[in-house]
């Protein structure tokens, strides 16, 4: 069961159930920065795991949910936050988690 909520400028925002109800518990919180946050259209994402996930993934679920290619959240360019900490997207995350994705911010590709 997964679902994501996905939040807009404004205030704005709308959760998306898969598999059922998921119920209102802790869940995975995406972030997104600089042109990500751009080509994502939203600052955050959550989305509620049933079972603990590979960064890689808990990205390619975010990306189809938004529609946008993988690429948009995996490359080798950008750094990836998970509770504050640095780690790569092989790093195994679950509900309550903090993900961030960061992109070069000046420079890079």
């Amino acid at each position: 069961m997964i679902r994501i909520t996905v939040y807009f400028r404004f205030g704005i925002c709308f959760s998306i159930f898969y598999g059922g109800f998921a119920g209102f518990g802790p869940m995975a919180v995406l972030k997104f920065f600089a042109s990500v946050k751009e080509r994502m259209g939203a600052e955050s994402m959550s989305i509620q795991l049933s079972e603990p996930v590979p960064v890689r993934r808990l990205l390619e679920m975010a990306a189809e949910r938004a529609a946008v290619d993988p690429a948009t959240l995996i490359n080798g360019s950008f750094m990836y936050a998970v509770n504050q900490e640095t780690e790569d997207l092989d790093h195994v995350v679950g509900d309550s988690d903090e993900v961030a994705v960061l992109p070069p911010l000046s420079g890079g590709v």
